[in-house]
């Protein structure tokens, strides 16, 4: 299962990975893995994917996405993943 933690390398790797062939793939325009701290003051995962636009309509993509790269994380690292969604400015 997951084995401590990656680095951030690997992780946007692994995101980046997770998007591709995804149909929201074309919207995404930057992946960035930030290693911070939830209120608790556990170790997490910010995890910010900057959208060119965003789609309409997409809330299902967006979910299955989210799912995708939250499993694809957590395979390989034990810090919990918070995805968020950006619109380029």
């Amino acid at each position: 299962m997951s084995s401590g933690s990656s680095s951030i390398d690997v992780l946007e790797n692994i995101v980046s990975n997770a998007i591709r062939g995804g149909t929201l793939a074309k919207a995404i325009r930057q992946v960035r893995v930030e290693p911070d701290l939830d209120a608790q003051g556990n170790e997490i995962l910010r995890v910010l994917i900057e959208m060119k636009r965003q789609p309409d309509n997409a809330d299902e993509e967006l979910e299955n996405l989210l799912e995708r790269i939250e499993s694809a994380i957590l395979a390989i690292d034990d810090r919990y993943p918070s995805v968020r969604f950006l619109d380029a400015a």
